[in-house]
Order: C-alpha cells, then structure tokens, then sequence
C-alpha cells in the first residue's frame, strides 16, 4: 500500500478550505480557469493537480504562460505571524529577512520577492513548490509558503547560521588545510543525489549557494532554478523570452546567476546548460565537480565577466587542475576530470554515482573514475609491504655483491650495503610518516562525519566512530560523541521488510514485536536476542496485525481480503476468515480472546467466532460505518462516516448495537488523506472524542448525551488518543502541534517539536510518556511530568506508527523506510536521588565524591548518598537555603538562607554555629549571604554589613574585616589559605591576611562587584563586576591586566586545577574560557537559552559543566566547544557538580528533585572500543562493516 502519508504533499499544503480559493484567486488567467473548473472532488486529487501544475513548468519553452505558477497558488497569510528582526541578504529581484514565527515561536529565514516580473514570480512560486518536497539534512527546509495580502509571495524556511562554502574557500590555505573541506561538496553530492533520487534538479550549483554551518554541517540553498526531470527530458532548447537577451555587465561569472536563455551561473555549468539546451541530472554532477575545482585549486573553473564565461565554456575545457595546484591526489583528479567531462555521457549518471566515489576517496579505498596503472598498483603494494621487499632487496643486493666482488671486496660491499638500508630506511619512514598523516586526516573527517550525525542518527554517529583508525589516540573526543549519542537515545534497528511498514504491534509480555508491510509479509521480531521469522505472507499488502491478550495467536488483515489467523509461536496457519469483499483495514481480538473484530473498505465491521470461523456484520456502511477505532476494553468502538456523512456513533462490538453522536462529527478529509480518522473512546463507552478538520475536539458523553468542544488547534486534527487512566486527552494537528489536555482542571500542555503532520500517538502505560510520531521523519518523547522531550531520530522516511511496550521500558516506531525500530524509555535520563519538599536551590560534593548536600526552598539541608537511600535532614533554616559547602575534609557543613543567617554543622547534622544578620537589611536584591571555608578547614568566612566576618571553628570567635564599601558580592582564599578576598555589592575589590586582619584595596571596577577567584598558585587573582570587565591582577608585580568579557557582567570565576585557563559566566547565555597567562579568549561557549546559572570545569580539564534557566544540563567540550544536552529537569537548573573521575554528575532544579547522572562508559581506549563496537553490533548489525549506513 502507498501509504496516504507519504502523500503528505497535499495532506500538509492543500486542506480543503484553502485550494480552491488559492486557484480561483489567480484572476483571469486562462490557466487558472481551467484549474479552477476541473480540479478533482477530493484532496488527493487536487493535490495531484496542484503537483502536475508544478511539473508542468511553461507551456512553451523558455517562455512563462501567465498564471502557471503565480503567487495566487499560495494560501494568504497574516504578516502579524512574523515579527521582522532585521535582513539577512539582497539580490536583484529579492531578499531574504531574520524573523520570529510568533504562532510557531521559532526563528525562521523570511524569503521575500521584490521583482513582481511574471517570470521571476514564477520561478519564485516554483522554488517554494518544489523545495517543500526535498526532506534531507543537507537541503533548507521549507516551513510555509504563502503570499502577504499585497499578493508578494514569500517563503519561510529554517534560519541557518554559518557562512558560505564560497566564503570558507575564499580564505588563505594550502592544499593539506583544503582537503578537508571536500566532505562539504561529499554533503553537496548526496544532498543532490537525494534530490534526483525526487526527481528533482537544481541547476545552479556553486559555492555561494551551499552553506556551512558553525557545527560543520553543510546546507543546499537557493532552488529557484530547480525543475522536475520530467519538466526538462525532452524539451527543446532553452530561446529568450521576447526582449531578453543574456546580461553582460561585470560581475564575476562565478557569483552571478544568468537570466533569460542561459540559466545557471557560468562559471559551474556544463557546455550543453551553457549552449541552452535541455539538461538532466548530469547537469548537476558537472557543478558538484566545479565547486570540488574551486575548492581544490582556489578558484572558480572559469573568470570574466558572463558573456565572457559563457564563450569560453562553449569553446574549451578550464584549465587543467593540475596546472593550478599540485599535490591532488591522482583519484580525486579522476573524480573531478569525470564529474566535468566536456560530454554528458562522459559523466556520472547521476549525483549519487559522484557521492559513492568521494566516499570510497574519502574511505581510502580504489574510485571507479581512476584507471589505476599497473605501475600505481605496485606502488600502492609496495607502500603496503615496504618492509618485506626492503630487507628482501637489501638480502639480493648482498648476494649479488658477493658473487661479483668476491672475498677481498665484502667489506665494500657491506658498507654500500649499509648505506643503501640507511636510505631504505630512510624513504619508509618518510613514506610511513606520509601514511600516518593521511590516516590521522581521514580520521579527523571521521569525527566530523560523527557529529554531523549525531543530529540525525546517534546509531550512525557511532558507526563513524568504529571505522577509526587503530592508531587513533584522541579518545576523549570520542568518548564524548559516544556519550552523547548514548544519551539522545540509540535505537536498535530491525530489518527484514523490503517495503513500507504499515502497524507494529508488541506481544503483551514485551519480548516480541509483530510488523505488517506493504512487502505483503507479516513479521516476528524475537526483543530478547536477534532472530525474526515471516509469520505469514498475504498476496497482497499486509496492513495490520494483532496480538491475542494470552500472546498464543496473532491475526493479519491484508489488501487481499483475507483475515488470517496464525500461531505466534510456530507461524504456523491456523485459519483463513473470508467474507470482506474489499482490503481488509482493521483485525483486532476481543478481549476474552476468542473472537476478532475486522473493518474494511467495503464499510462493514464484523465479529467473527474463532471457534466456527462464521461471522456476522455488526454494522455497514449505511449506518455510517466507514472507519473505527476500538476502546481499550475491546467491547465498544467509534465508527464515522463517509465524507458525505462524517457522523459519529458508539458501536456496541457484542451487540452490534449503535448510539448516535447528536452534531458530532470527525474531520472528513482524514477519511481520505489517512488510513484512521481522529478518534478515540474510553473503555465501556464512557466518552468519545473526534476531531474535526477546523482544529476542534468534541467530547461526548454517550451515557448523557453531553458534548464538550475544545478549540485546542489551529489545523485539522489528525490523532487523538486518551491517556490509560482517561484523565487526560492527547491531539495532534496537520502542522505538528501536540496538546495534551487534563479533563479534570482543564489544563492543558503544548508541544510545538514536530515540523510535519503527526501521524499516530501513544501513551506509555503509567501515563508519563506521550510518544508521537510524524512525517518529518521523528519521533518524540514526551516526559508530562517534567515536560522534557526526546528526539527519536534515525528514520529515512515518514513515520506511520509508534508503540511503548506494556511494560513501558521501550517505545516503536515504523514507516515509510521499512526498519523498524526500538528505542529504550530511559535511555539518557538521570537517576531520582531524592526530592526535597519544593525547589532545590542549591548543592555541593563531600570530599571523595560519596555524599551531596543539597539546599531547598522548604529550608531544609539534606545529606543524601550517591548509593542511595533517605538523606539526613537538617532542619533550622527560615528561609530558602541558596548556598551549601563542605569542608574541605569533608567534617563540616556550612549553609546559608535568604534571611540572611549562616550555619554551621557537624558532618552528622548537629548545628555547632549561626551568625546571624550576615548581610544588610535593605540589601533585598541579594538577602543571602555568601560564605567560604579556608583550605585547611579551620576559617569560616562570612559576608557582613559592608564587612567580611572570620569565624574561628574550632573556638567559635567571630573577627570583622573591614574596608568594603558595600555587602560582599562574592569570596574566595587564597590556595594557601593566607589571603581572604571579596567583590563587593559597590564596586570595590578588597585583599585581607587571614593572620592579621591587614587589608589592602585592588583597583576598582565601575560597577558592582562580580565574581573572585585565586589562581592555584596564588600569584593571580581574578575579579569580574558589571561592568563587563575582567581583571587579572599580579600580586607579586603589582601589574593588572584588563579584559573585555561583553555581556552585562562577569561572575561565578573558577581556575582549572592547572591554573592554565579559568572561566565565568558572562551574561547573555554565555560561559566564557580565558587563558591565565595573557587572558585571552579560548573558548565562547553558546547555547543555553536563557541565563545561565552555574558552571564548573572537570577535574580532567578537558569539560566544562554549565545549567540554565531553559531546564538544561550541558557537557561542554572543550577541545571542540560541542556541548551534550541533557534534560531531566522541569524548570530552572540551579546547579550541577562533576563526580570525581568523570563518573558522571549530581544536579538540582526548580522541580526539587536531586538527580544523578552516571556515566559508565569505559575511559580506556580498548574498553571503549569495544564498546563502540558491541552498541554498533547490537543496535544495527548493517553499520557494523561500514562507516556510513
């Protein structure tokens, strides 16, 4: 079955209000007209005409006929859904504008046309068309296109940030720095070969149109002269509208794009594009070849001006490569020679040709376009066993000497002998050297390859990494790219369907899953180990499957109307039940298990006796009985009707009998567009919901009759499903939106993380998880208690269905690429270490990394083990306690609260001392103290009133320190513990001896204080305030180093265990890295959104650990400034803290809880390695041979 979500072209553009009006607004237009009078009844049909009209392209070549691809085509929008932030580019006929999608509350690139000329528009409106349909990572993808109510069509797509490839070649580099780059024109190659694959050409290759992102991906842009393949076989050549001819003016050919007979940009086109005859895909593979010339020698194939361009393109081939740059290797100029041979024939058939070959280059192995020499191929042998043949010629060499020389001459011979192995050794450590280069090249690409994946598929990301090479050493980065792909969840990929997956459905116990497919097979996958067997094979494509409530027996319905029944077990086939005269939609067991309920097309729904094999119709078409969706209990279900008559009923399954919803009816165009209508009813009948194609959820009360509306979307409704205790109802509409609303108190929870239409809901069986699955090829997760999601990633095509397992510790999914595959619910959560009462505020480690302390709103102080179990509560507190500390040998506790108290506490939770009124009283904005402990353990200090308290421990004596001007911002010792210091609430930075009490002033800031912090060594201290500056100061000197920290201040500062670099939080949703020795900026780490309000460094040095305000916990690292998301936590994380040794992290937040995050991946190289190996073998044995799936 061509499932009817993969026709998501007119199921995602064209709902039913909007087409016709869209055509008929185009005037006049002969076009139009005719449109307007033949489209089809339904949607699929107009979506198909709407689809022919963009392939039709002009009626006459190179001549546009009015109206064919107007703006009129598009829906108007309201401008008020965009909020313009400022422009981004401009050309001749258009810009392109950065602006907030305020419904959809994302950033969004806004491609405006200004040049109203009929042919531009139409190649505007045929770029929108046609690029709505190419879904891959490496083309922009389109979120809407439309028209203002001025009739300017627009498109809004995904804001890329980053910088052209033009721009990336445009800078100094030798040839070893620009091989690198060819895994950006690698991207550009399957990006077209996946756009052929559509067939769909761009026609206007070239570095300017092909950005590369700040993470190193790489995006395909500007589709205005993309066409369909059909559009352009055939075809005759390419004449000038009336009055154009080709543009000559000055421009470089290589950035101008030619209007009128000559389309493209001349410098990247091959000599028939240039001629202006019709192309194909091998028009492509010419400009992918162009842009690896242009990346290869540093210029573009051809320079002029167009005109010029054009001639020279006509006349001969560029100039050779090799005249140009020297060094390419011999294969990849093979690549480059095919891919931009003067003939089509000559080329490539296609991109996807041109990528397999950069790939085999890239992978080291021999390419398809190089005719290797017999002398290249005992060249590479050689290099190969340059051991054996060197001691194998020194050997020959030997004897031959001594044959010739004879006796008096062996101790010439031995000294030339000698020498000759100097040089032989010499020129195979060269060539060894060489060879270790290239390999330490092509496994820094491999990284690269690994976290552009990781946004796509964590299973690939880590095949990436298994085809490292054995003499890799920088296994820490990929630790942390292993790591990372662990925690987004790696899916264990079941293979075996030839074709699109229609349903997946798990055995009640969770230890098998049953999958129906359009290859006419029904499957069985063993979860426990790794085999699978073909349950039974339909003549025609299978569409469902069910599980009997025992798991003994599984039913399959197919488009060849049979019903069958089959052992689980053995595969046996037990029953054949016919009687549908038309494709079986629905097989469902009652649940006592010894009936099944079936619907089909012929708009029957049947109950069938498992013991007889007779059945009986429940209900017909005529009662309104086209499509159905069971209740959990199996005994009732919701039937609609036709798309004339959308009514809904409550169908008894025993009885057959059927109850009227009175006005309620479901969304008409699903009954077409999808294979089930939005529905949903409550065991025993007890409500029934429908959606409705105008975005509202009608609820009805069979039993009194009572219909509650909710206007929860604004887009047709597609699933509704309710939650397993009925309390909450779950939708989803055709733009993505999930909303979950709570029956009881109304409340509701939205979700905007889907860029398409949802296509099947679940919840897990305790009601946490929400899953979702949709056409833009995800699914998610979706934690309803800390409304935290997970992105499922990994799927080539749409998804149709996802499952969670009835024991909740797995989820499924399927679809349109024919994997199936399973996910772990847990897969990168944290672990619940406790909870306090509400927020938890704040957190510190003991001494050796055992126990946690942690800080509340309740006002509470609990100690908890990282083994688990109850914490010890400290009770005392008057107020939120936003500061904890150990000791440093762990035997004492210090805490503080907003009512300005500090507290000190025996290891065991005895309170030992209090100061109290440790800030000033009209000091609000930060009411609690701040406080430090001395290195040895025997100081305690304490912010005061404009002063810096010392507590002696051991004794309990309380000495001031004074000189601030204001309340101590922040404090910190000196490593030795021989100097305290403080920033202060003014702008005044102060230096005491913990000794004496003498104190001394540093240089001041402009404003208020910030952060402070003494290098290891003590000879550095570090201050920050608001006024955006950072000072290093050089107590032995005397001298005082100013930075720049932009942002709107600097706090929170913390040296490295080295003392090499420090880091502190600058404002703006930014951590800042600093070298200590000349305070220059090393890293910039950006991502949080929203403030950030923690940040610490590993003890390794090679992590930094930052949460926010935006829920989030992240892993930086440092050698590449990638961070790990991970979310667990409902709000604001106020702190997270590294566990000794890299073991993993503690966390709090504003949801209260204390989570522990273990890492237990192996930190060696071979245990690593292994494991890479093993989650590779486990989750997709197909990646196991091969670096890219």
């Amino acid at each position: 079955m061509v499932h009817p979500l993969r026709r998501n072209f007119g199921a995602l553009l064209t709902p039913d209000d909007v087409l016709p009006a869209t055509l008929s607004a185009a005037g006049s237009s002969p076009r139009a007209t005719v449109l307007t009078e033949t489209m089809p009844a339904g949607p699929s049909g107009r979506a198909a005409m709407l689809a022919e009209t963009v392939q039709a392209g002009p009626s006459v070549p190179g001549h546009r006929v009015p109206g064919a691809c107007t703006a009129a085509l598009l829906p108007e929008v309201d401008p008020a859904r965009y909020v313009v932030s400022g422009q981004i580019a401009q050309g001749g006929i258009g810009r392109v504008l950065r602006a907030e999608d305020v419904q959809m509350q994302r950033p969004v690139a806004l491609k405006e046309l200004l040049d109203r000329d009929a042919e531009a528009e139409d190649r505007f409106v045929r770029e929108a068309l046609l690029t709505s349909r190419l879904q891959h990572p490496s083309i922009v993808p389109v979120y809407e296109a439309g028209r203002w109510p001025t009739g300017a069509p627009f498109i809004a797509m995904k804001l890329v940030s980053g910088r052209s490839l033009a721009q990336v070649i445009e800078e100094p580099r030798g040839l070893d720095e620009r091989l690198p780059l060819v895994t950006h024109v690698l991207a550009v190659a399957q990006a077209m070969a996946y756009a052929h694959a559509e067939g769909i050409i761009h026609r206007d290759l070239k570095p300017a149109n092909v950005l590369v992102g700040d993470f190193g991906e790489t995006v395909v842009i500007d589709w205005g002269l993309a066409k369909e393949l059909s559009g352009t076989r055939g075809e005759g050549p390419q004449s000038l509208p009336p009055g154009k001819e080709i543009p000559v003016d000055e421009a470089a050919a290589g950035a101008l794009t030619v209007a009128g007979a000559v389309v493209g940009t001349p410098a990247y086109m091959p000599p028939e594009q240039a001629s202006g005859l019709p192309v194909d895909e091998r028009a492509d593979v010419y400009a992918v070849g162009a842009m690896l010339y242009h990346l290869l020698s540093g210029a573009a194939p051809y320079e002029g001006t167009a005109r010029a361009v054009v001639g020279e393109v006509l006349r001969r081939p560029p100039e050779p490569l090799t005249a140009r740059t020297r060094g390419v290797p011999e294969d990849l100029l093979a690549i480059v020679d095919k891919a931009m041979a003067r003939k089509p024939e000559d080329r490539y058939p296609s991109a996807r040709e041109l990528a397999e070959d950069l790939g085999r280059f890239h992978a080291g192995q021999l390419v398809g376009a190089h005719r290797y020499s017999r002398r290249e191929l005992a060249v590479r042998f050689v290099r190969r066993h340059r051991g054996a043949l060197s001691v194998a010629l020194a050997a020959l060499l030997v004897l031959v000497a001594g044959g010739i020389y004879g006796v008096l001459r062996v101790m010439a011979a031995r000294d030339r002998e000698a020498g000759e192995r100097v040089l032989a050794e010499r020129a195979r450590a060269q060539a060894e050297e060489a060879r270790q280069a290239a390999v330490a090249r092509a496994d820094q690409l491999v990284l690269v390859q690994a976290r552009t994946a990781l946004e796509k598929d964590p299973n690939e990301a880590l095949g990436w990494l298994r085809s490292l090479s054995p003499s890799f050493e920088d296994w820490g980065t990929v630790r942390r790219i292993a790591a990372d792909a662990e925690g987004r969840g790696l899916a264990r990929a079941l293979r075996g369907h030839e074709k699109y997956i229609n349903i997946i459905s798990y055995a009640p116990d969770g230890k098998a899953l049953y999958s129906a497919s359009d290859d006419h097979t029904v499957r069985a996958w063993d979860l426990t180990g790794d085999a699978h067997q073909v349950m039974t094979e339909h003549g025609d494509e299978a569409w469902r499957v069910s599980v009997s409530p025992d798991g003994k027996l599984i039913a399959t319905a197919s488009k060849d109307r049979e019903i069958r029944v089959v052992d689980a077990k053995s595969g046996v086939l037990l029953r054949t039940l016919r009687g549908h005269e038309y494709p079986v939609v629905l097989v469902l067991f009652t649940l006592d298990g010894q009936a099944l309920v079936s619907a089909a097309d012929d708009m029957t729904v049947r109950r069938w006796d498992l013991r007889t094999g007779e059945h009986r119709v429940l209900c017909r078409g005529t009662d309104g009985c086209a499509k159905i969706e069971v209740a959990p209990d199996r005994r009732y279900a919701v039937v609609s009707g036709s798309e004339n008559h959308p009514l809904v009923s409550l169908l008894d399954l025993e009885t057959g009998a059927l109850q009227r919803a009175p006005g309620v009816k479901v969304f008409a165009d699903h009954l077409q567009l999808m294979g089930n209508p939005p529905t949903a009813v409550l065991s025993e009948g007890k409500l029934v919901v429908a959606g409705t194609g105008d975005g509202r959820l009608q609820l009805w009360n069979p039993a009194t009759g009572e219909v509650r509306v909710y206007a929860d979307h604004d887009a047709p409704v597609m699933r509704v499903v309710f939650s397993p205790d009925g309390r909450r109802l779950a939708s989803a509409d055709m733009r993505g939106v999930v909303r979950v609303r709570d029956l009881v108190t109304g409340a509701s929870q939205v979700s905007h993380g889907h860029q398409g239409s949802v296509s099947s809901l679940a919840f897990s069986p305790d009601g946490r998880w929400l899953a979702s699955a949709s056409v833009d090829h995800t699914a998610r997760l979706w934690d309803l208690q800390t409304d935290q999601q997970r992105v499922l990633q990994g799927a080539r095509d749409a998804l149709v269905t996802v499952v969670i397992a009835p024991d909740g510790r797995s989820v499924a999914t399927a679809g349109g690429d024919g994997v199936v595959r399973v996910y772990r619910l847990d897969s990168g959560s944290s672990t619940l270490l406790g909870q306090h009462d509400k927020a938890a505020c704040s957190l510190d480690l003991a001494p050796g990394g055992g126990r946690v302390a942690t800080g509340g709103a309740d006002g509470t102080v609990r100690i908890w083990s990282l083994e688990g179990g109850a914490p010890r509560t400290l009770s005392g507190h008057e107020g939120t306690v936003e500061r904890v500390r150990f000791s440093p040998d762990g035997k004492l506790l210090a805490s503080a609260d907003t009512e300005r108290s500090v507290r000190v506490w025996s290891a065991e939770g005895q309170a030992l001392h209090v100061l109290e009124g440790t800030a000033r009283e009209d000091d609000t904005r930060w009411r609690t103290p701040l406080f430090a402990f001395s290195p040895d353990g025997a100081v305690l200090a304490a912010g005061g009133a404009a002063n810096l308290r010392l507590l002696r421990l051991e004794t309990g004596a309380v000495r001031e320190l004074r000189g601030l001007s204001r309340t101590p911002r922040e404090i910190a010792f000196s490593a030795d513990g021989r100097q305290v210091g403080a920033t202060s609430r003014g702008s005044d930075v102060w230096l005491w001896e913990t000794a004496s009490g003498e104190g001394k002033q540093l240089e001041a800031h402009r404003d208020r204080g910030g952060g402070i912090a003494f290098s290891p060594t003590g000879r550095l201290v570090a201050t920050g305030a608001e006024d955006h500056m950072l000072h290093l100061s050089d107590l032995a000197s005397g001298s005082r180093r100013t930075i720049h920290a932009g942002g709107y201040q600097v706090t929170n500062l913390e040296f490295a265990r080295s003392g090499d670099y420090m880091l502190g939080i600058t404002g703006l949703s930014v951590v800042q890295v600093w070298s200590a020795k000349d305070g220059s900026v090393l890293h910039v780490l950006r991502g949080h959104e929203g403030d950030v309000r923690s940040a610490h460094i590993a003890d390794d040095e090679r992590s930094v650990i930052t949460t926010g305000v935006d829920g989030t916990v992240r892993v930086w690292d440092l050698a590449t400034a990638q961070a790990q998301v991970l979310r667990g936590h409902a709000g604001t994380v106020f702190d997270a803290r590294f566990l000794p040794e890299g073991r993993g992290f503690v966390s709090v937040g504003q949801d209260g809880t204390v989570r522990l995050w273990r890492d237990g991946l192996p930190r060696d190289a071979e245990g690593l390695r292994a494991w890479i190996a093993e989650a590779v073998q486990t989750a997709d044995p197909r990646m196991a041979g091969a670096a890219s799936p």
